[in-house]
């Protein structure tokens, strides 16, 4: 038995079924009605910010009972420092007391810093370090060792700011 399809004929000359009619709808002339409030008010949902009341945070810290408790602060689990000295290591005591002098130095350093990152001098920028200095980044956490390689990271700095 052969089937033959040569199409559907008989679907293209009937007329395709449309939801649109004829004629557009037409707007109405009259502005709308208002829209129906609520005769309620609208409830508050977020109450209002309330400043600090210190009296009333001790009242309530004043009832609050001290309750034993079986938590140990981090420092008792460490174990003590190998050489028995439970005391913390004591900084370096200056070697010059400090001086008035030294704030109005600490100033012109300051200045002659942004003067030289705002005339885009990367040379006069890495002067402000010592030969063995470091920057860290604290953008990336990249580690710069050394005057000339800080040099170069504001040369890379100053060249973008340039563009």
């Amino acid at each position: 038995m052969a089937v033959t399809c040569f199409g559907c004929q008989s679907a293209t000359d009937r007329p395709v079924p449309s939801s649109f009619t004829a004629k557009p709808i037409a707007k109405p002339a009259a502005a709308p009605a208002a829209i129906p409030r609520p005769s309620r008010p609208v409830p508050v949902v977020i109450k209002p910010p309330a400043g600090l009341q210190l009296e009333l945070l001790e009242r309530r810290l004043s009832r609050v009972e001290s309750q034993p408790t079986t938590i140990r602060p981090v420092a008792a689990a460490l174990p003590l420092n190998q050489s028995g000295n439970a005391a913390p290591p004591r900084l370096l005591e200056p070697t010059q007391p400090a001086s008035a002098t030294w704030a109005t130095e600490i100033r012109a350093t300051l200045a002659s810093y942004t003067a030289a990152f705002n005339r885009h001098d990367p040379v006069t920028l890495a002067t402000h370090w010592t030969t063995d200095g470091e920057n860290l980044d604290l953008d990336t956490g990249s580690r710069t060792v050394g005057r000339d390689a800080v040099e170069q990271v504001f040369e890379h700095i100053v060249t973008r700011l340039d563009q």
